[in-house]
């Protein structure tokens, strides 16, 4: 089994579900399958860095492929979370916070007191880039492509109303993410390096 981009993954669902004339069905199960990563998978390659001026006063648009906020640091300090009706309620006041907050409303990260020309670092998680032409991939796919196949076989699993399948690829999928997300803790924790002592024989 190769899987190196879309094309090829669609070949491979089609075949571990083996059933005739499912190959047209096959982007959807994908699809849905990518809405399933994007909500169970979270790993550091999603993670951006960007470092600006705010533009509009207190709004900051979210960048391309935005999920969630890591870390902000506006006008050398770093914000805290609020709701935004906590937001609210310290706007209309007029507030003079110790700490700067922000909320999220919309597709904009809202800064209380923010002011154009404030220099802000955003830490971010993003959505990898959906799978769309046959050649494309992503990082998910290049190292974790059992995660794509067993959800994507999953999805189909569902459509074709095969109960026993759709558990067994359910189990695949939730051990493959597993994995992952623990080579990503090992990772986060920055184990050190060991040094084995030589044997003589």
């Amino acid at each position: 089994m190769t899987i190196t981009n879309y094309g090829e993954l669609k070949t491979e669902v089609a075949s571990w579900l083996n059933k005739s004339n499912i190959s047209s069905k096959v982007a959807g199960f994908v699809q849905i399958a990518e809405s399933y990563i994007r909500r169970d998978l979270k790993v550091r390659t999603q993670e951006i860095t960007v470092s600006d001026l705010l533009q509009a006063n207190e709004t900051l648009p979210f960048p391309e492929r935005f999920a969630s906020v890591r870390r902000l640091v506006v006008d050398g300090r770093q914000c805290k979370y609020i709701t935004p009706e906590e937001y609210t309620n310290l706007d209309l006041i007029g507030a003079d916070q110790p700490t700067r907050l922000y909320t999220i409303i919309g597709e904009n990260i809202v800064i209380l007191g923010g002011t154009s020309g404030d220099a802000y670092t955003l830490v971010y998680s993003e959505w990898f880039t959906a799978l769309d032409q046959d050649t494309d991939t992503n990082w998910v796919l290049t190292y974790a492509p059992d995660v794509y196949l067993w959800a994507s076989c999953m999805a189909g699993s569902v459509w074709l109303k095969d109960v026993n399948a759709t558990t067994a690829y359910k189990t695949l999928y939730e051990q493959s993410v597993r994995a992952l997300d623990n080579s990503e803790k090992e990772a986060r924790a920055g184990y050190p390096l060991v040094i084995r002592p030589e044997t003589v024989e």
